[in-house]
């Protein structure tokens, strides 16, 4: 895999899409503008994310991961999106994230249910599909 910094693209001083590579715990820093973070078939370190305070949009798309590890402990998330993440067997760290305002899982094949919302009390709206 690429250097996760060499390979970074800044849409914006604090929009940052990446794209196959492998996060370390060093790169907190360069990461410390992001707010919104794309993870095309990215590997990140557990607890790496919830490092960021300031994170709130995390799309995860593609990769064979089967958990949310990667956004577990991220408190301040307002927006997730999970996308074609086909190891993905289940979603315990949902329920967690309760700053939660939209939530979108789409092609997660191995997802046979759903964990309650109930503590998602910000939440506006979930799109769902093709599970």
């Amino acid at each position: 895999m690429t250097d996760a910094k060499a390979a970074a693209q800044w849409r914006s001083p604090s929009d940052l899409w990446l794209d196959h590579v492998s996060l370390r715990s060093d790169d907190i820093e360069w990461l410390a503008p992001a707010r919104t973070l794309t993870l095309w078939s990215v590997k990140t370190p557990n607890g790496l994310l919830a490092s960021r305070p300031d994170l709130v949009f995390l799309d995860i798309r593609g990769r064979s991961g089967t958990s949310l590890s990667a956004a577990d402990g991220c408190t301040s998330l307002r927006y997730l999106q999970v996308n074609q993440v086909r190891g993905m067997a289940h979603l315990s760290v949902v329920p967690t994230l309760t700053s939660l305002e939209m939530l979108s899982l789409y092609g997660l094949p191995k997802i046979t249910g759903l964990p309650s919302f109930t503590p998602l009390r910000r939440l506006q709206r979930a799109e769902i599909g093709s599970m």
